[in-house]
């Protein structure tokens, strides 16, 4: 399986990535904002109002919580390569609106 360059380990290897960026993002969800430093706070604050009906129920990400865990995962052409052949595959979707995208976790 290929999409221009993407190698099946690439992928592999870019989605765990991708799983990080996931789990850093939900565990700072789960700690209580009262023991948050108040950077960490606005951004729990951002998180749920970024938050819709659409994904309420799932696990999902944004543009900004990709480029803020900045470590894990990169948004250049080779990232969204995957994100393309992820979507491709049902494993993530695309929700738009109010000019926010997000990548919601399915499986």
């Amino acid at each position: 399986m290929m999409k221009g360059r993407v190698t099946l380990q690439a992928l592999n290897a870019s989605a765990a990535k991708l799983l990080q960026v996931y789990e850093d993002k939900y565990k700072l969800m789960q700690m209580h904002p009262s023991k948050m430093k108040d950077v960490l706070r606005r951004r729990h604050q951002a998180y749920m109002q970024w938050e819709t009906d659409e994904t309420r129920d799932f696990f999902f990400v944004c543009d900004d919580d990709i480029k803020y865990f900045d470590g894990a995962f990169k948004l250049d052409n080779h990232g969204r390569a995957v994100l393309h052949l992820l979507r491709q595959l049902n494993r993530i979707r695309e929700v738009r609106t109010k000019g926010v995208c997000r990548y919601v976790l399915l499986s």
